[in-house]
């Protein structure tokens, strides 16, 4: 009886991660929001890969790739990069291509320090055309842009909304609002040179004067005078009824929400309305369409929800990664995501807004920040802020960090260190390690 001969176990655990196929061959920074719309257009940009095979075989990855971009073949090949430096930075490192080519079992390896990090890719010998020939036809009705009326194909309106720069629909309301104000003076003018007005008198010219500028005077002080209150949340409680009673009188703020549409439907209605400028302290009235609900119930439902897409993320996928989450880490050591998406598309600043909305109309609270966050929240100086290891998020990067605190470090581990130290534009560890961990 013949014996078969013993199989070698071969690794095919599947491996998923966002990848960015770039134009320029040239590419040494990450591009921006826009140019990530038109390269996702051109069958280029951002897509979350899955690749399955031999951890070991260069062709799992390559023809994987040429698969989600065909326009890669016309390359001559491709090369990975990543992102260095801090937070804010757009510079890309070439990931050194193995004797082997790029493999699954390299990406994977800790010494790569790719973690979860976009990786970039790069054709090799020559630019990729960006026409959209090779695209996906758009599909669906056309449907008018909100905020500036032009139509577009329903596959391509979320590109659209990334780049639409045209004037807001509120805006547009207020402008023309403005406009009859205008004319309503004008017409004011024209009665009061027609019809005959009765003179005042000195008295009345003397004392009318005095009463408003009394009441300027009295306006301020009133302004100012929850800075002189030592209890801060007494202090914030004067502050926002002041605010309040300033704007009692501007133009309402309508809020909408169909509560039948879908959860995402309903994250963008909340964001298409916080991208708005806006003056945020007047009257604000909230309505839930499909709901009988209403009064100050309505309001909360729409500041408890606010408050929990900001902490718990966002179901839509606006940075590439599945749900979108503004802050990450452990409890009590939340920290702003460090997402290039997230800091160039201004959702912090709409983020901003938002707490600040709910601050306004006694909302819930984020819970779990950072100390360190907070700190220059309240206009610290964030080079004084106290950051512990648990403030880092990427468990990888942490367990790096914590190498420090050993007496001595091996060889190994110190090439590790000088790696991570050197991926952000800091000096490699030396012997003094109590130095390298401030």
């Amino acid at each position: 009886m013949t014996r078969r001969p013993a199989q070698v176990q071969v690794s095919r655990r599947s491996y998923t991660h966002t990848v960015c196929c770039l134009a320029d061959h040239n590419a040494d920074k990450t591009p921006s929001v826009l140019f990530k719309a038109e390269l996702l257009t051109s069958g280029l940009g951002e897509q979350k890969v899955t690749f399955s095979g031999n951890d070991h075989d260069p062709m799992v990855i390559t023809n994987k790739l040429m698969e989600v971009f065909p326009k890669l073949q016309q390359g001559g090949g491709f090369e990975f990069l990543k992102l260095v430096g801090s937070t804010r930075s757009r510079n890309l490192a070439l990931l050194q291509c193995p004797s082997t080519g790029y493999t699954l079992a390299y990406l994977k390896d800790p010494s790569t320090m790719i973690g979860q990090a976009t990786i970039n890719i790069r054709p090799l010998q020559q630019d990729l055309p960006l026409d959209c020939e090779s695209s996906r036809p758009a599909s669906g009705p056309v449907i008018p842009c909100i905020t500036c009326q032009k139509e577009v194909p329903f596959s391509e309106m979320k590109l659209h909304r990334l780049s639409c720069n045209g004037t807001p629909m509120q805006e547009s309301e207020r402008e023309q609002e403005g406009g009859q104000s205008e004319e309503n003076d004008s017409e004011t003018a024209l009665v009061s040179d027609s019809v005959p007005v009765r003179p005042e008198t000195s008295a009345e010219s003397a004392v009318v004067p005095a009463v408003i500028v009394n009441e300027e005077l009295d306006r301020k002080e009133t302004d100012s005078e929850w800075k002189l209150i030592k209890e801060p949340t007494q202090a914030a409680k004067v502050f926002k009824e002041n605010l309040l009673r300033e704007h009692a009188t501007g133009k309402p703020l309508r809020m909408k929400m169909d509560v039948r549409d879908s959860e995402e439907d309903r994250e963008r209605e909340l964001l298409l309305f916080y991208k708005q400028q806006q003056e945020w302290a007047c009257p604000l009235h909230c309505t839930l369409v499909g709901d009988v609900a209403i009064g100050e119930g309505v309001m909360r439902y729409f500041m408890t929800t606010i408050i929990s897409k900001l902490q718990f993320g966002f179901s839509l996928d606006l940075g590439g990664m599945g749900q979108t989450l503004l802050f990450e880490g452990e409890p009590d050591h939340l920290v702003p995501a460090a997402s290039e998406a997230l800091i160039e598309s201004n959702l912090f600043r709409v983020a901003g807004r938002m707490l600040g909305h709910t601050f306004l109309h006694d909302g819930p609270h984020v819970t779990g920040l950072s100390p360190a966050v907070i700190h220059v929240l309240f206009n610290g100086d964030p080079e004084m802020a106290t950051v512990v290891t648990e403030d880092c998020p990427d468990l990888h990067i942490r367990s790096i960090i914590e190498l420090l605190e050993h007496e001595d470090l091996t060889p190994e581990q110190k090439d590790t260190v000088s790696d991570l130290s050197m991926s952000w534009d800091l000096p490699a560890v030396t012997k003094n390690k109590s130095e390298m961990a401030t």
